[in-house]
């Protein structure tokens, strides 16, 4: 799956450049060996199966976070307008925040 906050266009672009030999099994295998060496770091004794997939779930989380929120230098603002960030910076998205970043208008 090709992933964009931009447009359809950029996702398809991100999809070709992280993807090029799409393989489903292959990409599917390279996804849970990453995940199961994050995974494996921590071990939980005790609790209920339900609050373990709870915590378990929560540390996965914090795997896929952050993550690069522009296309090229292109991003979306707040009036969703499709902007260009000024400089070299990488505009993040942040878990428990928002990106603040300096750009300029379209």
């Amino acid at each position: 799956m090709g992933i964009s906050a931009v447009s359809y266009e950029s996702a398809r672009r991100n999809l070709k450049k992280e993807l090029p030999g799409w393989d489903f099994d292959a990409t599917r295998g390279q996804a849970k060996a990453t995940l199961d060496r994050g995974i494996v770091k921590i071990e939980v004794e005790g609790g209920t199966d339900v609050q373990k997939s709870v915590f378990y779930t929560a540390l996965y989380h914090t795997m896929v976070q952050p993550n690069t929120f522009t296309d090229g230098r292109e991003l979306p603002g707040m009036d969703k307008k499709i902007h260009k960030a000024n400089g070299s910076r990488c505009i993040r998205f942040l878990p428990f925040g928002i990106p603040i970043v300096p750009v300029t208008r379209s």
